[in-house]
């Protein structure tokens, strides 16, 4: 299989669209597409492509096949994304808040938090302007 078919396998099995892996990988949805069609080859991007699908690349370049290492090699590496019944939407910030620094996670933590914060600040005033 070549990599173009394998690429549209492992987007399809993860629930991807090409938008989201194209966002995943910061670059052009017609850059992706070509990808999966054979138009380009994703060699900036194997490493990248390994890690959010969870393979070698000697298995995204069609070298390897889950039939002679015996494992599964396109499951998904962090399953409990997929158990919490995320959205494509949710699972493309959980892969994108994966790639941040410490520094990085802490401003988003935070900002959640002041997010919610002002949700919930909302939310009381409503409740109190109806009562």
């Amino acid at each position: 299989m070549n990599i173009g078919k394998i690429l549209k396998e492992l987007r399809i099995q993860h629930n991807f669209s090409q938008q989201q892996v194209a966002d995943i990988l910061n670059v052009e949805r017609t850059t992706y597409v070509k990808y999966e069609t054979g138009g380009s080859n994703p060699t900036r991007k194997i490493k990248e492509l390994c890690a959010l699908y969870g393979v070698s690349a000697d298995y995204l370049l069609g070298t390897q096949t889950a039939s002679n290492t015996g494992k599964n090699l396109t499951a998904t590496p962090e399953p409990t994304i997929t158990n919490f019944n995320c959205s494509g939407r949710e699972q493309t910030l959980i892969k994108k808040y994966r790639h941040l620094d410490d520094d990085g996670k802490e401003d988003v933590d935070e900002y959640v938090d002041l997010r919610l914060t002002r949700q919930q600040r909302k939310e009381a005033e409503k409740t109190d302007a109806t009562a």
